[in-house]
């Protein structure tokens, strides 16, 4: 086991590159089968289900750590598999997404108890904080941490709320126990008046919807998934009620009708001129000329179809490269 651990271990390697090196997606499996089998050293949810312990494999090897390790961390919620803040904080760390460890400041105390988190981020020099969070505006408290404990529970979620805010690449859009137990992707943000997000253009929407409709019913992302995504590239925008209705809405059809769909309301063009072309020089300049990661991660989506795969490695290392260049604007 020891071996198959060591021979696992990739650092920074991004999923398109993972599911693209069969040798690695090989030893992946075998690890996954065997935490499978496993009954003392995996969680209860886990056990017997080689797929999801792939899923947490391959999660793991994203974030350069152990897939058992990763594994304890993981909590069963509405039939959908959740990480703990805990291991969000040491996965920022173990990425180099921070430099050092977080920073917390308190105010007050029991039930007017406030917290906020602070961390440097990768190829910054200071500090950046998050908002203060009172105790008493926290409704989801799963943990009876909440009440022996409540300065480190809320350590925890601010820590987690720091990352969402300004580290979303690193946690890969994962969520944790207490968001999955009452998900609120697109309720009123609830804070000052001056932080109130814009509605998301219903123009704009129209425009992005056929995209946003072949990634779902594709089975490469949820609707919430989606939506989660949209708004960390989007943060001062939300969707409101009828959009998420419309997206959450794709998630119960079947791909091939959903694609018949897109091919009627298909807008009467030429491929070839909506369409960016598919060789490996055109892609590549396409990435390197992209301005914001929407457009990048849309390039990044055609990189499956490209036949040659040593190109495919070349062209997913630029764009990883790209990608950290965005990010750290």
């Amino acid at each position: 086991m020891t071996q198959t651990s060591n021979e696992l271990a990739i650092s920074g390697t991004s999923s398109t590159g993972l599911v693209l090196s069969n040798d690695t997606m090989d030893k992946a499996f075998r690890m996954a089968e065997m935490m499978a089998s496993g009954r003392a050293t995996v969680p209860k949810h886990l056990q017997g289900s080689a797929a999801d312990c792939m899923a947490v494999t391959l999660q793991a090897l994203q974030w350069n750590m152990s897939p058992f390790a990763v594994a304890q961390k993981t909590h069963l919620v509405n039939g959908t598999l959740g990480y703990e803040a805990q291991l969000i904080i040491a996965v920022l760390q173990s990425t180099g997404a921070i430099v050092g460890e977080f920073e917390y400041e308190y105010q007050g105390d029991g039930d007017n108890l406030q917290c906020r988190a602070g961390a440097t981020p990768r190829g910054k020099t200071q500090i950046k904080w998050g908002e203060w969070l009172a105790l008493k505006s926290i409704t989801t408290k799963n943990s009876p941490l909440w009440k022996t404990n409540p300065r480190q529970q809320i350590a925890y979620l601010q820590a987690k709320n720091w990352s969402r805010l300004y580290t979303p690449g690193a946690i890969l859009g994962v969520y944790t126990p207490d968001e999955l137990a009452h998900p609120q992707p697109v309720e009123k943000h609830m804070g000052p008046v001056d932080e109130v997000k814009d509605p998301y253009p219903q123009d704009q929407f129209e425009a992005n919807f056929l995209k946003w409709k072949e990634v779902i019913t594709g089975g490469r992302k949820t609707a919430d998934q989606l939506i989660a995504f949209t708004y960390s590239r989007n943060p001062n925008l939300e969707f409101t009620e009828e959009q998420v209705k419309k997206l959450r809405a794709l998630d119960l059809k079947p791909a091939a009708a959903a694609q018949q769909e897109v091919t009627d309301v298909q807008p009467k063009s030429t491929p070839a001129a909506d369409a960016p072309t598919l060789s490996p020089e055109k892609l590549q300049a396409d990435m390197a000329a992209a301005t914001d990661l929407e457009k990048l991660y849309e390039l990044g989506s055609l990189l499956d179809a490209i036949p040659d795969e040593a190109q495919r490695l070349r062209l997913n290392e630029v764009f990883d490269a790209r990608v950290a260049e965005l990010e750290g604007q």
